[in-house]
């Protein structure tokens, strides 16, 4: 049975919403499913699950969609299935959408995926564009478009209040850490800090929206680099997965903002 809410926009538009969660699945373990009811029902659609320890796989990486999805980034979701056809997941790392409170643009971005996200499980952090609302020249009171939770059914093992926009994962010993960079950074990362403490997985990987080396120079966050470089220096997180800039970027291994030296381990920031 699904779970149906109501999103009421403030607007005067009202959107509808339909999730289950599937327990108890085996790994390793190709399932089909299809959704419907008395009107109709969907096609059959696959998935796989990860398996129970260390296996070489692959995912892609995407920032911001945004814009033009259904007209331009279509070609791009495509592009990235024939190169990727056997991606355990899709990450895309905030700015999904270029307005978060417009069910329609949201609509592209499902369109856009057609099949695909019906297939390949998707994990996403936000962006600034799903926080803003209202009046979109204050940011003073923005919060998390109510259409995120509702689109998504991501882990619920973030700090409180952040819940399935700041989760975490491991898939195959690899610790996925999903950060939300729009708000409550000093609690993020104590929260991070403490998965790190005990991790056991072979390799770490973030992902946050906004850059902590941004390519763009009046983008600069630097309280960002202030509050998470040194986590990541301190537990030698592998990658960091960002995007907000447009562009893309990525460095040399770095620890404490410097190229690290030959042979030492560091930390690779990109920007999608």
């Amino acid at each position: 049975p699904a779970r149906s809410e109501t999103v009421e926009l403030g607007n005067g538009t009202v959107s509808y919403h339909h999730s289950a969660i599937l327990s108890g699945l085996e790994p390793e373990t190709r399932y089909t499913y299809r959704v419907g009811g008395p009107a109709g029902w969907s096609e059959w659609n696959d998935f796989q699950t990860a398996t129970s320890g260390f296996e070489a796989f692959s995912f892609v990486y995407l920032g911001d969609p945004q814009k033009d999805i259904r007209s331009r980034c279509s070609r791009v979701f495509r592009s990235a299935f024939s190169h990727a056809p056997d991606a355990a997941f899709w990450l895309l790392s905030g700015d999904l959408v270029n307005k978060g409170d417009d069910d329609g643009i949201w609509g592209e971005l499902f369109d856009a995926m057609g099949w695909i996200s019906r297939t390949i499980p998707i994990v996403a952090v936000p962006g600034n564009h799903e926080y803003y609302l209202g009046d979109w020249e204050d940011e003073s009171d923005d919060m998390l478009t109510p259409l995120w939770r509702s689109h998504f059914a991501q882990p619920e093992n973030g700090p409180a209040g952040l819940e399935e926009s700041c989760f975490t994962f491991v898939y195959q010993d690899v610790r996925f850490i999903m950060l939300n960079g729009n708000e409550k950074w000093h609690e993020q990362a104590a929260w991070m800090e403490d998965i790190l403490k005990t991790s056991t997985a072979r390799w770490t990987i973030v992902s946050m929206h906004q850059p902590c080396y941004p390519a763009i120079a009046e983008r600069d966050i630097p309280e960002l680099r202030e509050i998470f470089v040194p986590i990541y220096d301190r537990y030698h997180v592998d990658l960091v997965l960002q995007g907000h800039d447009h562009t893309y970027a990525r460095t040399f291994p770095l620890k404490g903002g410097k190229r690290v030296g030959e042979g030492e381990q560091g930390t690779v920031y990109t920007i999608s």
